[in-house]
């Protein structure tokens, strides 16, 4: 004999799962909003390794061949503000995002040693109540960016070289023109440039990205989107590591996820992770680089919503 209250219970089984199914195929229109006074402060940490088969070459006093590696790990925070412009494209009325850095620190490793501060005193330390300005367009791009110090002011010039080329590009992602759901893809290409304050050159970030969201959620009303990004990567930079004194310049591929706020327009969270095979080295006092060298880089980065103060 079947239970009276059976029909009840497929009715049920059969709303839940419509309402799966439409939540699978909800679209969300993504963004990343600048609202004029929006406060937030975010967490960030990186890491840059590089190693090669070549130490008698880029390691000045080696004479035999061998191998040689150096890494770099820092963390930072930031507190961000957004002032609006008044519209148009100049600098005088774009959009500015404010980031006051604090509790900036790193540390360095060659040849799987860590360098003690007196053997290697170019910290992030240095950047702690430092300002850096993005000047923004309409969509968000970056036009410009600034700071309010001199990088004279460093014992190390290019360590403001090193934070412009960590944060910059990964400020935001290429966001879709049209609304996305579980699934659906779209691709972005971003182009950044800053010059090397010790040496006559640039450093380099250009990604061609492939984006797809994973999943669309509702948290206290808002729409949360999860996508991963797959990249291609050309990365020319300065290395500073202990006695690697290098400037590289390569191509390769990396792997990022993504947290959105839609609703709200806000990073809640990123990290990718970057790697880089047979790079172009070269010594910053040659002007070739090096034949017949293998090298291997490997770069990460991570931020991650800290509070948001003021919407």
């Amino acid at each position: 004999m079947k239970s009276p209250a059976t029909p009840t219970f497929l009715c049920l089984a059969v709303l839940l799962s419509i309402g799966a199914t439409l939540n699978a195929r909800e679209k969300v229109a993504l963004q990343i909003a600048y609202p004029d006074g929006r406060t937030i402060k975010y967490k960030h940490k990186y890491s840059f390794a590089i190693k090669s088969d070549r130490a008698e070459v880029i390691v000045p006093g080696r004479t035999q061949r061998g191998f040689t590696s150096g890494e770099i790990r820092g963390e930072w925070r930031s507190r961000e503000v957004v002032h609006a412009g008044a519209g148009g494209e100049s600098d005088d009325t774009a959009k500015r995002l404010v980031a006051t850095v604090s509790k900036a620190v790193n540390g360095f490793f060659f040849e799987n040693k860590r360098l003690t501060h007196d053997q290697f005193p170019y910290t992030l330390e240095q950047l702690d109540d430092w300002e850096l300005t993005w000047f923004l367009s309409e969509d968000g791009t970056v036009q410009r960016h600034s700071s309010n110090n001199s990088a004279r002011d460093l014992n190390r010039p290019d360590i403001l070289t090193d934070l412009w080329q960590i944060w910059t590009p990964e400020l935001g992602p290429i966001l879709p023109e049209n609304p996305v759901g579980p699934g659906d893809t779209w691709t972005g290409e971003l182009n950044f440039k800053t010059p090397v304050m010790l040496i006559d050159d640039e450093a380099i970030v250009e990604l061609k990205s492939t984006y797809k969201v994973k999943n669309v959620a509702t948290k206290k009303g808002n729409k949360i989107v999860t996508f991963e990004e797959d990249r291609k990567v050309r990365f020319r930079a300065p290395v500073n590591v202990g006695s690697l004194q290098l400037v590289v310049d390569g191509t390769g591929e990396g792997k990022g996820d993504w947290v959105i706020d839609a609703t709200r327009g806000i990073v809640i969270s990123h990290k990718v992770r970057t790697n880089l095979t047979r790079p172009e080295v070269r010594r910053v006092d040659h002007r070739k680089p090096v034949d017949n060298i293998r090298a291997e880089i490997d770069l990460s980065y991570e931020r991650k919503l800290d509070k948001v103060e003021k919407e």
